[in-house]
């Protein structure tokens, strides 16, 4: 059995030898270090490389917003965002469109696990696609396509066919697309397009506005009713779709390394962290 597999297996997988050493914890890269070589790794670490590092809120917010990753905020942000503005039509309002259809309690409850049971399945797909079709290609399509089926239900709304098979169908395949490729994908770039002290910045920056937008979103649903709340998120999923493509950063099947030396010029991370902390004779069990 792989020693990544025993680490898992006894739950004692060591924290990250990258983060412990860009901070400059010696005492966590060496016990991570020996938990490694228990397992039959040998990971190669320069400890006299290893420098204390605390950069302070202000400098980390500093760094964020700098010229360097200008365009890694905006991707981040856009996805959080656009995610907001698309998603809760249908997380929220549809039990309440399936009952305005004249559906009891239990119909609706049948119509709402319908429609989470295929985001789930969407979510899978995601999870085993990212690192093979990419992440431009999936967050593309998370938005243009979950524009596919709400145009359907518009289509059917004014032509006064709405039915509650169609909209559970519609909501489910919409919930299969938009949740599962954008709905998942969203956490794995804010992990990647930024160096490790960033991370945390880059996750909150885009959980802040799918938040954030999220109760404005609701409101504006209310407001404007079915058939206009359906025009409304086909015409933000195409155009987020666009703004997504242009702004997004390929990552697939690329390491860390590679990701930051592509998109931030190393600017930030330690030399030893290149060079000295990600070698393993048997990384190809990693």
């Amino acid at each position: 059995m792989p020693p990544i597999i025993l680490l898992l297996l006894r739950r004692k997988m060591p924290e990250s030898i990258r983060w412990a050493a860009e901070v400059g914890n010696k005492k966590k890269v060496e016990e991570a270090v020996k938990r490694l070589e228990k397992c039959g790794l040998e990971p190669e670490v320069n400890f006299d490389a290893i420098q204390e590092d605390k950069p302070t809120l202000k400098q980390n917010l500093k760094a964020f917003f700098s010229r360097t990753y200008a365009r890694q905020v905006a991707f981040i942000f856009w996805i959080g965002a656009a995610y907001a503005l698309t998603v809760n039509l249908v997380s929220v309002y549809s039990s309440k469109v399936l009952s305005d259809l004249g559906a009891s309690s239990f119909e609706s409850l049948l119509g709402t696990l319908s429609i989470d049971i295929l985001g789930t399945f969407g979510v899978l797909i995601t999870v085993f696609a990212a690192d093979k079709l990419g992440r431009k290609v999936l967050g593309t399509l998370g938005f243009g396509l979950s524009a596919i089926p709400l145009a359907v239900l518009y289509v059917a709304y004014l032509m006064g066919f709405l039915s509650i098979p169609l909209v559970v169908a519609m909501f489910s395949l919409f919930f299969l697309i938009n949740v599962g490729f954008v709905g998942t994908l969203q956490y794995v770039p804010a992990g990647e397009v930024f160096p490790t002290r960033l991370r945390g910045l880059s996750v909150g920056w885009e959980k802040l506005f799918e938040f954030g937008l999220a109760l404005p979103a609701l409101s504006l649903y209310a407001f404007l009713g079915v058939a206009n709340s359906l025009l409304y998120d086909i015409i933000v999923a195409i155009i987020a779709a666009a703004i997504y493509y242009f702004l997004s950063l390929e990552t697939k099947q690329m390491p860390l390394e590679e990701i930051q030396r592509r998109y931030t010029g190393n600017e930030g991370i330690p030399s030893f962290a290149l060079k000295d902390i990600a070698r393993s004779k048997d990384k190809d069990k990693l």
